[in-house]
């Protein structure tokens, strides 16, 4: 196949590149391959010119910190209007949406969860509890980073992966983003909303409103941990996700939007998070140079 002979070929092209930055020095800390042709890299900062002389290299960037940004919420754009727009509602139903932040509490009544606080607090949120996750709301997800994970601290910004996309206490971004997508609601009563979204109860007897799109399902990629920004390479890697959620290769299950709530000082379009967006696929090897080794 046409897909298995072009992957094959850029494995070739990093394994070449990943021996070259060794040969200076260096270490390739992440390959890329689906949606982009990339290498990220850390390397001496002596050795950062002779990066162009490298075959193959089309392009360098530094990798960026992204900083947890939210402006805007449901009430302000009207989404009841939509629900009630046509037949059946525009209420997100079969629709997937990636929420690429600090993760989703599950637990929370918003989600479908028991909202109960001993049900977060039972969580470790370092690996999967038998029958606690996927759930029928928020069904997959990982954790890339790990909680203790911080881009802009020296001492925690090794990232350590697990399975449990669980937003951590401190943190709560993804949850308050993912609430805005696609929340049920919860009731005055503190449970989750189960009823219809054409005929909506008072805003009154809502705790929590409904999200834009309370009907659709997620994907919680977990890029931020308690604290401090992540990096280009753990947002790349939810890029992938979002592509390719169940990791076989094959795109039929991309998710169907994918939310980014992040913002970088002085970034431009021409960032590899905005390759990855449009799904450029270049055709020679574009490496993307990480943090400096110290």
């Amino acid at each position: 196949m046409a897909g298995e002979a072009r992957a094959s070929a850029i494995a070739r092209q990093h394994t070449e590149i990943t021996r070259a930055i060794e040969g200076l020095g260096g270490r390739v800390t992440q390959r890329y391959s689906k949606l982009l042709n990339l290498v990220c890299v850390e390397l001496p900062s002596e050795q950062t010119n002779q990066l162009h002389s490298l075959p193959g290299i089309l392009d360098m960037q530094p990798s960026k910190l992204f900083y947890r940004s939210l402006e805007t919420s449901v009430p302000f754009i009207d989404g009841p209007i939509a629900w009630k727009s046509q037949a059946g509602g525009l209420t997100g139903e079969g629709m997937t949406i990636g929420i690429i932040d600090s993760g989703i509490d599950y637990t929370h009544a918003q989600f479908g969860g028991s909202g109960n606080v001993a049900s977060f607090n039972g969580n470790n949120p370092t690996r999967i509890e038998v029958g606690s996750f996927p759930t029928a709301k928020v069904i997959g997800g990982t954790d890339f980073v790990g909680d203790d994970f911080n881009g802009s601290d020296p001492d925690h910004n090794t990232p350590f992966p697990d399975p449990d996309p669980l937003d951590p206490k401190a943190n709560g971004h993804g949850s308050h983003v993912a609430g805005i997508a696609a929340g049920f609601g919860v009731l005055t009563t503190g449970k989750t909303y189960r009823g219809t979204y054409i005929n909506l109860p008072a805003m009154s007897d809502f705790l929590i409103g409904p999200g834009v799109a309370p009907k659709a399902r997620l994907y919680a990629w977990k890029i931020l941990g308690r604290d401090g920004p992540t990096s280009t390479e753990a947002i790349l890697n939810a890029f992938d996700a979002c592509a390719d959620p169940n990791g076989d290769g094959s795109f039929d299950d991309h998710v169907d939007v994918a939310n980014l709530s992040l913002s970088s000082s002085f970034g431009t379009e021409g960032g590899a998070r905005f390759r990855a967006i449009r799904r450029q696929q270049p055709e020679s090897t574009r490496l993307y140079r990480g943090r400096r080794r110290r």
